[in-house]
This record gives structure tokens, sequence and C-alpha cells, in this order.
């Protein structure tokens, strides 16, 4: 008789019935009841939808959500009540806020299992084919103490919340099989000991970081792309740097772990948040070589006196439906729009609603596991503006207990998403995130122009000049942007849109090589040369080229792949790469982060032809993006450091801007 109820808050529920049965039904005797209550139905209003009637009661009572509840009508009709929107409302989300530990404590002679499901009535842990119960304990935290020596089992959950059991990986696992149809125990304790963490004392304004997917540049095919980053590390070390950015390596869709080469994936496709891949790995099916591979590769790093900070993709996840805490919590993990539909900024499908508390706690708790127990020095949010700011706010707190130089940045794009803007951790709202930097789109539109459309100032002299000084200065003094130049992240090239020297073939054609290697030496120069933090995409320095394709997510490495092996022919532009790095290492004018300071240190011109250049302490560094023929001329000799597109040593009272490049030069004090 009834079609359906369903439990929208904590004292109403809202029954679905077929407009044939309506006349059947004796409204004024409605109940709820499980083991211990019987509560009555009090109809408050009755809507039609179609075919159906929507017919909206109130009961008084408490409901618990771990209990399986009916509507009784009579002794023979009754339905079970449903889940509805009761898990979205504040009050759900204030008491159902768990603070311990959850997911796997693991000892040698047992080990504790932890889960959160407040909506679950029934959780069994499938533990290499045994089924065992868990038994609730409190505010929506499940748990079992298994007394047997488990390592190297694999597990799994089998949830029932509302009249079926669904399959469920552990949200909190650290360890799986391959392509994660299974968790597995594990003893962190006995994989790969770290013993090259150290906490640096790096400022933001002293990083340039370098952006890196671990398949691209294993060209060689060496089993494991964790332990073949390590191959480079001599190159990145000599180069300058001082962090690699890792596009993200925990379990993501899109691949095939075990047949490696099948599929090709950047890695924005979340399946499991705190297991590394085992795509990159020489083994994927052995969650400790995964795990001591990863570890290995980070010590390496470290060792070598370098950083490494994490790409984390919290705005979505890759499959909705079977995601782990959408199982455990439907109608939690995402947001929706006034009717109940998936919101979708992301693009993806879903947007992971990090302000509901115990989705924060996720967030937060995922990143102090890949900075406590794999090293990582920071982290960069893919779409961070879809997030809530206060989310971020206690990410911060958090990690600066583990380590006090975390360092943090995103991508702080404004997209639609069922998050009130004043609450996204937008550009717009960078004033709530001081400690954060961001992408900053409108340096690498300036310098390069716009993705799909205008030539920026590297290869248009007459544009938006004004645009040009001010992001050079580090975008603090316009008003839209930053409140300081640590907060912007400059960069000309990343692994979206096209690469640098595929976007001016494009917009420029028919160059030859040596106009290109000057392009190129421009566009490193106004990155590197800039006020706020320099941003690198792998292989911007030898001239990358993905074919002319924008977007390369899935495209294989035919189009992705990145030789450092013929490094030799591009020597010219690493060299200058190398020496604007060196350069700004050594000037302690890159590391001002007042405007008010930065305007009255540091004194910007143009010359007729728009060539932008500026002059701090006694250096006057020039950004020429045209061959016309210019003369700067000095009172006395002074020395020429840099021309065009090399390093030099000349001494001279006049200085000729003869063509495309950077100038630098040292005045006598």
């Amino acid at each position: 008789m009834l079609s359906k109820a369903y439990i929208e808050d904590y004292h109403y529920i809202k029954l679905i019935i077929h407009e044939k049965e309506m006349p059947l039904c004796d409204l004024d005797n409605l109940y709820i009841n499980n083991s211990v209550d019987n509560l009555k139905l009090n109809v408050f209003k009755i809507e039609k939808y179609d075919e159906n009637f929507h017919v909206h009661t109130t009961f008084k009572g408490r409901f618990l959500l771990h209990i399986d509840y009916f509507v009784i009508l009579d002794e023979n009709a009754k339905i079970h009540v449903d889940l509805g929107k009761i898990m979205r409302t504040e009050r759900f989300d204030v008491e159902n806020y768990y603070e311990g530990p959850l997911g796997l404590e693991y000892h040698e002679d047992y080990t504790i299992f932890r889960v959160w499901s407040p909506l679950a009535k029934e959780i069994r842990l499938v533990l290499d084919d045994k089924s065992i119960n868990l038994e609730y304990v409190e505010r929506g935290l499940w748990e079992k103490q298994v007394n047997e020596k488990l390592n190297g089992l694999k597990y799994h959950y089998e949830v029932r919340v509302n009249e079926k059991f669904e399959k469920c990986l552990d949200p909190y696992a650290i360890a799986s099989n391959a392509d994660s149809t299974e968790n597995y125990v594990i003893d962190f304790n006995k994989t790969y000991e770290m013993k090259n963490n150290f906490i640096s004392n790096k400022k933001p304004l002293e990083s340039i970081i370098y952006e890196v997917h671990l398949k691209d540049i294993n060209v060689e095919n060496k089993e494991s792309c964790y332990l073949s980053l390590v191959d480079k590390i001599p190159y990145f070390k000599d180069l300058g740097l001082t962090h690699l950015q890792i596009m993200p390596l925990n379990v993501f869709g899109g691949v095939d772990e075990e047949q490696k080469d099948a599929l090709y994936n950047w890695g924005y496709n979340p399946i499991e948040y705190n297991v590394p891949t085992g795509w990159y790995a020489s083994v994927a099916s052995e969650p400790y070589v995964v795990i001591n591979e990863l570890k290995q590769m980070i010590d390496e790093i470290h060792k070598a006196g370098l950083l490494v900070n994490l790409d984390v993709v919290f705005n979505h996840v890759y499959i909705t439906k079977t995601f782990s805490l959408n199982v455990l919590v439907p109608g939690y993990v995402y947001r929706t729009d006034e009717h109940g539909f998936l919101t979708n900024g992301s693009g993806c499908g879903c947007d992971f609603a990090s302000e509901r508390l115990m989705n924060r706690r996720f967030i937060v708790d995922s990143l102090k596991h890949w900075a406590q127990n794999y090293h990582f020095d920071g982290f960069r949010f893919d779409l961070m503006g879809l997030l809530d700011y206060n989310t971020l706010i206690l990410a911060e707190k958090e990690l600066k207990k583990i380590n006090p130089n975390i360092m943090l940045y995103g991508e702080g794009w404004n997209m639609s998403t069922g998050l009130p803007e004043i609450k996204r951790a937008t550009i717009n709202n960078h004033w709530a995130l001081p400690n954060y930097a961001y992408f900053n789109d409108v340096f690498r539109n300036t310098m390069r122009g716009e993705p799909y459309n205008n030539k920026g100032y590297i290869y248009n002299q007459n544009y938006r000049l004004n645009d040009v000084i001010e992001v050079i200065k580090g975008s603090s003094s316009i008003e839209f942007l930053f409140s300081t130049p640590s907060q912007s992240i400059n960069y000309v090239e990343c692994h979206d849109n096209l690469t640098f020297f595929d976007k001016l073939k494009k917009d420029v054609p028919n160059l030859n090589v040596e106009d290109i290697d000057r392009y190129i030496v421009l566009s490193l120069g106004l990155v590197l040369l800039s006020l706020g933090i320099p941003f690198i995409h792998a292989g911007e320095e030898l001239g990358r080229s993905k074919k002319g394709i924008d977007n390369t997510y899935n495209l294989g490495m035919d189009v992705n792949g990145l030789s450092y092996q013929d490094k030799d022919k591009h020597q010219t532009k690493i060299n200058a790469c190398k020496y604007f790095i060196n350069f700004r290492k050594n000037h302690s004018w890159f590391t001002i982060n007042n405007s008010d300071v930065i305007n009255k240190k540091i004194k910007f011109s143009k010359t007729p032809n728009n060539t932008i250049m500026y002059e701090v302490d006694n250096f006057v560094v020039i950004f020429k993006n045209n061959k016309c023929l210019e003369e700067l001329s000095f009172d006395n000799n002074v020395k020429l450091l840099f021309k065009g597109i090399e390093e030099t040593l000349e001494f001279t009272e006049t200085v000729l801007l003869d063509n495309i490049g950077v100038w630098i030069i040292e005045k006598a004090q």
C-alpha cells in the first residue's frame, strides 16, 4: 500500500503513496516502530506529484539512525523507513561528529577495525573470506577487535544502510591489491624506513616548484616509476629546483595497475585517498612493494636536499556510487542543489562536501597521513576553489604540528557549486587563507595569453603593459588578486592546456629554432625573475611539446612522454633556466612580501618600444619581447651579466637590446 517512506529529519517522515492506494490508507492511524518504540505519525501536509501523493508527517520521540524502523498501517502492512535528507541536516552533522581513531589499529597479535557510519544498520567485516559482524559503539562508530595475527590478509566491508548489503572498501585503508578490489592489513612499521626526513626552513618565496607526472618521465619504461624518478634527481638538483610537485599518486581510476601500458591517466580520478597507486610500482599486487618504493623515492629526493609536494584531489571522486564514504554514509558526501541533485562544479559528476564535519575530518586526516607517514613537504590542491576555506584553515593548523613549514597552495578558480561564494577557497577569498598560495592565471594570461585566445606580452609588445608590471611585482597591488606576493604561483605552463612551446607554434607559426629558444628563455625569465613563487612544468625548459594537444590526460606516452636523454640539444634554454634560478636565490628582493616595500624599492619602466624593465639595488632586469634595436646608456661602465639568451660578462657603458630575451645588468655601487 505504501510505496516508499523516507526519514527527512529527526521528527519528519515523508511517505510516497500511489494515487490508487491513497483511498485505502487510514492517515489518522499511521505509526512507525522498531523493536522498542511505537510512535504515532501526524500528517501536516499532502502534495500531489504526477501519480503519487507525498504525505508529510511528524512524530514525537527519539529516532536512532542505526536501527531499522517501519511505517505501520495495520498488522499486515508495513514498509521500511529508508534514508531521505536527514544526513544533510545540521543536527546530524553535529551529533554524529566522531573524534576518535578510524581505520585499522594494527598489532602483531590483534587488529582493531573501525568504521564511521551513523546510517548503517549492519556492517560485516569480510576478512580473507571470513565474515565478522562489527558492533555499533557511539556517534556513528562501528568497531571490532580480531584477536589473531592478520598481517597480509585482505579485507573489505559489507554495509547495510537500508535493506540490502553493499560491498565497501575502507575509506581509511592504507594498502590495497591491484586496482583496489580489496584492502590489506599491513604493519606500516615494517615498511621501508625513511632516513632522510628533514624539516626545511625554506620560506614560500624561496621556492622553485617543478611539476612532474611520474609516468611521463619514465620513458625508459623501468618497472617502477617511483624509482625511475630517482635517476632524474641529479638533473633536478643541478637545475636548482627546490620542490618537486608530484601529480596525484593515490589510487585513481582510468588505468590498469597491472597492465601498466594499457591505459594512461594524469591521476585526477580519486578512488582511494590514503593508498599509493600500484600503477607506478614494480609489483602492483604487493602492497609492501608499492609503499616501499614510494617511501624510497621520497627519501632519495630528501637526501639530495630537495623537497617534494603532493598534488591532492579532494574536490570530487571518480565514481560517486561506489566511493567508500558514500556507501557508508549515502547522501552525506556530496553537495546537492535545492532539488536534491548533485552539483557539478568539478565537471566530474559531483562536488565533495568539504564543509560537512566528517568530510572535513577525512580530508585533514588524509593530508596528515601523507605528511606524517610519507614525509611530504607540501600539498597542491586541485580545484581548491570548490573546497570551503574553513577546512583548509584546519588543515593548515594540523599540518603545521607535523611540519611548521608545510607548503600549501592550489587552484583558486571560482566555479559553481552548492557552497556559498563567501565560503569558498577561491582567489577572491584569499584574505581568509593568508598562508596559502594560488595559481595566478592573471600572470599566465598576461604573459603568454589566454589558453585559447589572445597573445600575451611575450609575443605582443603592446599587450596590457600595466598588468605586466603589476604581475611582475607579485600581483599584490592588483585589488582583485592577492595580499602578498607569497600568495601568487607564477607560471606560463602546467599540465593543463597547451605547453608554451605548442601555443607559441600555434600563435606564431614558422619560427626558426633560435627564435623559439628566445621566446622560451623570455618566458622562463618572466616566471623566475618576477616576485611571487615560480612554477615550472616538467620539460618546459626543454621546449616540451605534446603534439599541439591541450588536454592530454589520457593520451598515453606517445603524447605525454618526456625524455631528458636529449637535453644537450636544449642546453641554451637549460642554462638560462639555471642562471635565472641561481640569480633569484642570490638576491633578497625576491623574498620581499610587502607591496609597499616593493613599490619603494623596485622601480619599473618601459622603453618607447614597450620593453619592460625594473631596477632594484644596483641591478637592472629587462624583459624584451621584440626585435626593435634599442640602446641603454650609462654614466659609467656596467657589468652585462645576461644577454638575451645566455650568460655573459661584459663591461660597457652602452647596452644594445637587439632581440627577444632577457638582459641582466649590474651597475657600479
